[in-house]
């Protein structure tokens, strides 16, 4: 159930200069990757992680922009945390560092809410790439370089949450089609 108090008129909209919100089922949008596997295949995949990468870069680059405006310059982690805190609350998930280290760029990431676990054990399920190409898109703009990603625990293999090992890429960032 939706709380029509969240959105504002298209007044205020106009008045505060707001983008519209877009809302949409989980299961609308599994629909939607889920046609670009169906044709596109592992190219579908790969376009899907890459919308996903973009969205979570461009999110950072928002947010920092943001939070420019109200504070002094924030360290990577301070971006990072308040990042993911933020799509946790769009409803992408639980999503949490578990490590995070600067030196050696490597950060552990803990999902143990997923919006399309339900169908996470779906070859044409592109809801979880989305989601990781999003968590790769900020880590990868925090840390001001390419990443890459191993899933050393996932919902698609019937663990409880997924812990995602992201670092430095070495040569060409891994997609999930590869």
């Amino acid at each position: 159930m939706l709380n029509a108090t969240h959105f504002l008129n298209e007044e205020e909209k106009k008045k505060n200069n707001e983008p519209s919100v877009v809302l949409m089922r989980t299961d609308f949008f599994e629909r939607m990757m889920s046609y670009h596997t169906k044709n596109f295949g592992a190219t579908g995949l790969s376009m899907i992680y890459s919308m996903g990468f973009a969205n979570g870069k461009y999110e950072v680059f928002q947010l920092r922009d943001e939070l420019l405006e109200l504070e002094a310059p924030i360290t990577k982690s301070v971006l990072l945390e308040k990042t993911l805190q933020r799509i946790t609350h769009m409803g992408w998930g639980s999503i949490h560092i578990s490590e995070f280290n600067q030196i050696t760029s490597e950060v552990k990431v803990e999902i143990s809410f997923n919006p399309f676990r339900a169908k996470c054990q779906s070859v044409n399920n592109g809801g979880c790439h989305f989601l990781q190409g999003y968590v790769a898109g900020v880590i990868s703009e925090v840390l001001g370089e390419e990443v890459t990603y191993n899933e050393t625990r996932c919902m698609k293999s019937g663990d409880c949450e997924c812990l995602l090992l992201l670092r430095k890429a070495v040569g060409e960032p891994k997609h999930p089609a590869s």
